[in-house]
């Protein structure tokens, strides 16, 4: 008898893999997966195991035990009966019946019970045992269930058979489209080598698909490149596993060999890796790819939507490209796809960044648009070109024609001449749009605010922003920071700070230079305690801060040390580099507040290592400070470096000799002095004293380092002959 498999056990999308009824014609008894019963993990139950036992006792047959098995609910109570069939001398398992039963244990989670089954069953030697288990891996993997697939497919491979490659490939798949985790995909694989099964190009596609969602990037590029020593052809398959992920990952670069591989293979994808990845080459200004994509495209006879047009619209006119921006534009007409308003917006955008706003006037009025950003975006093309009283006339023009002018429309005007200090034709245009039935929103006080302050008028811009909060209206990011530098300017902290306040209960953030201007003030008029406030509003509006914020910060704290300690580390753990003057801040709070001048010496030695060099006048500053306690010699090497860097001048080589001299390391100073000589820099008249004075030859100890003192004496003597003789 064969075993019988329903067709609506394998969907259409599982049974390209194999022929299930062919394969198993051979079994020797009948198992219909199809209608197996539910089955229940839980306390057996003793009644129904002995009507069952005494129903198949005289006429136990494999047939009968596999209609028990399927319509017996809970699991325990199957094993039972399977193993009473098995202690039955008049009866031998056959493949059918181990099938049913590891179906059911399997199912119901209990692969260590189910994978035994299976080695039992090879063990037995059951006739068609290579089929049931080729039949059970798939419907596992149906079931999705592809753990206990992968033991199955263990087990046969240990029981020396051979799986053909579709089965591992079926495996390799359910792992991928459920997003299994490498190693398990890996280990199918070292399988299918361990059953000397050669891949094909499905399989690398899967391992290849495995690798990019694991992020291993370079393994999945170098097994892309050895696919042909597999005896495998990239497909379609491949290039858009490879290309899509790569532009996923923003790695285009490197996605652009791949492409070139695609396209001189001549492959054929379909429409949708094109509407992938086109946008994506354009996104990450490799503008030429998407071109050469866009091409091929057409070139498979493929009609471009319009996300494609868009795309390349946009990024042509950005790039200044419009007359080939405007031939794409006619193509998608051509082929029936009519332009949203963001392609005419970009295509108005273009002609006007060119100058071309004739053009663009023309283009919005042959497409008949009625749209209103197109028409947002030539007056404000015609306002950036200075061209004001046209932008008038164009809005003017479509308030009579169409209607279609929006608050937005008038705000382009007001804006404009409010950021070019021409408040009282603003207000002029404002009165203008509120006659016609329009109320200003945000983006209008903006503005207003704006041009106040362009005039200097923080009262009467601080007064308007008092009005309009009240009614939910808030500034835009430009004119707050206006605002809050504006008044940072003239002193006026409080009223700032109270601004700040008020933006930031809305989750608005500041700009950071204006920032820094804020919280410094703060710092200096109301102390470290209203300062905290403002940096805890800042936190929660998500203030950005920059090299320069925690320059101020730590240059407020300088009076408290511990605290600057703790900024430095907060520093470090937001992953900002310390800057040049953040570094000389520190140090110098150190010097001031502290003896332990170790930690200076370390900061600085740490500043110079990192290339960190402040400018000459601050750097000098740095070295006095050191000079004075006498501790050059803790930074000697930092000094090294800074002379090979040729970053000393010559006030600073004159400070260095005389603070090493008097520190006791005449051999360094003169070494500097030669250094400083050679560089034609006279050194000052302290430093002259040092080497002309009475004790200057007999100190001749520099530290193991034995001088001729005569040659010492002629050599310095001659050098500063000359010298005088320069002045």
């Amino acid at each position: 008898m064969a075993v019988k498999l329903l067709p609506s056990v394998f969907p259409k999308k599982a049974r390209h893999c194999v022929n299930l009824l062919a394969r198993l014609s051979s079994v020797p008894c009948a198992v219909d997966f199809g209608i197996l019963q539910e089955t229940h993990q839980g306390s057996s139950s003793s009644s129904g195991y002995e009507s069952n036992v005494k129903s198949l006792r005289n006429n136990l047959v494999p047939d009968n035990l596999i209609w028990v098995l399927r319509s017996t609910p809970d699991i325990e109570t199957s094993v039972r009966i399977f193993r009473w069939a098995a202690l039955q001398k008049i009866f031998q398992h056959t493949a059918g019946t181990y099938c049913v039963m590891a179906l059911k244990l399997g199912l119901a989670g209990n692969v260590r019970e189910m994978e035994v089954l299976c080695q039992n069953m090879i063990k037995d030697e059951c006739p068609g045992a290579e089929d049931v288990l080729v039949s059970l891996v798939e419907t596992f993997v149906e079931h999705r269930r592809v753990n206990v697939a992968i033991r199955v497919l263990v087990s046969m491979i240990a029981g020396n058979f051979r799986p053909s490659i579709l089965l591992f490939n079926a495996i390799l798949g359910s792992l991928v489209a459920e997003k299994g985790d490498l190693k398990d995909v890996l280990f199918v694989y070292k399988e299918m080598v361990k059953a000397c099964r050669v891949p094909t190009v499905d399989t690398l596609n899967y391992l290849l698909e495995a690798l990019f969602e694991a992020g291993w990037v370079d393994s999945a590029l170098d097994q892309y490149r050895r696919m042909n020593k597999k005896g495998c052809h990239p497909n379609s398959r491949t290039f858009e596993v490879v290309i899509g992920n790569l532009i996923m990952m923003d790695c285009a670069n490197e996605a652009v060999p791949i492409l070139k591989d695609m396209l001189e293979l001549g492959v054929q994808m379909d429409s949708r890796f094109y509407t992938l990845v086109v946008p994506h080459f354009c996104k990450e200004n490799n503008l030429a790819e998407g071109m050469r994509l866009f091409e091929s495209m057409k070139a498979a006879k493929f009609v471009p939507d319009i996300t494609i047009y868009a795309t390349l619209i946009h990024h042509l006119c950005s790039k200044f490209l419009v007359v080939e921006a405007n031939r794409l534009l006619q193509e998608m007409i051509n082929n029936g796809v009519m332009p949203s308003d963001d392609i005419l917006e970009d295509m108005v955008i273009g002609l006007c960044r060119l100058g071309k706003i004739s053009q663009a006037i023309d283009l919005l009025e042959d497409k008949k648009v009625l749209a209103t950003s197109p028409h947002n975006a030539l007056i404000s093309g015609c306002c950036n070109a200075g061209e004001f009283f046209l932008a008038k006339q164009l809005l003017e023009k479509i308030m009579c024609e169409s209607a279609i002018a929006d608050c937005g429309s008038w705000n382009i005007l007001v804006r404009w001449l409010s950021q070019h200090c021409n408040l009282k034709q603003a207000l002029q245009v404002l009165g203008n749009m509120i006659v016609t039935s329009l109320v200003p929103d945000s983006s209008t006080v903006s503005a207003l605010v704006i041009g106040y302050c362009k005039l200097g008028k923080y009262d009467d811009a601080t007064k308007l922003f008092d009005r309009f909060y009240a009614n939910f209206f808030v500034l835009d990011s430009l004119s707050y920071s206006e605002l809050i530098r504006g008044l940072c300017e003239v002193g006026k902290y409080s009223k700032a700070t109270e601004i700040f306040c008020c933006m930031s209960m809305r989750k608005h953030s500041l700009e950071s230079s204006s920032f820094n201007m804020l919280i410094k003030g703060v710092f200096d008029e109301g102390g470290i305690h209203e300062a905290k406030e403002i940096l805890s509003l800042a936190a929660d509006c998500g203030v950005h801060y920059n090299d320069e914020t925690y320059s101020v910060l730590l240059n407020c704290l300088s009076e408290t040390p511990k605290y600057q300690l703790v900024l430095l580390a907060q520093i470090v753990i937001n992953g900002f580099d310390i800057s040049s003057d953040a570094y000389a801040i520190l140090i110098r709070g150190i010097f001031h507040t502290s003896v332990r001048v170790n930690e200076a010496a370390l900061l600085f030695n740490l500043m110079v290592a990192e290339r960190a060099i402040p400018e000459s006048e601050c750097l000098l500053d740095l070295l006095s400070l050191f000079a004075c306690r006498s501790q050059l010699h803790m930074i000697s090497s930092s000094i090294d470096m800074l002379l090979y860097d040729l970053v000393l001048n010559s006030d600073m080589y004159s400070l260095l000799i005389n603070g090493l001299w008097k520190e006791g390391y005449v051999c360094k100073a003169r070494e500097l002095l030669d250094l400083m000589l050679e560089r034609g820099w006279i050194p000052d008249a302290s430093t002259h004293g040092l080497f002309i004075g009475p004790t200057s030859i007999q100190e001749t100890d520099c530290r193991n380092f034995q001088i001729d003192n005569s040659i010492v004496q002629d050599n310095i003597s001659s050098i500063l002959a000359e010298g005088l003789e320069r002045i």
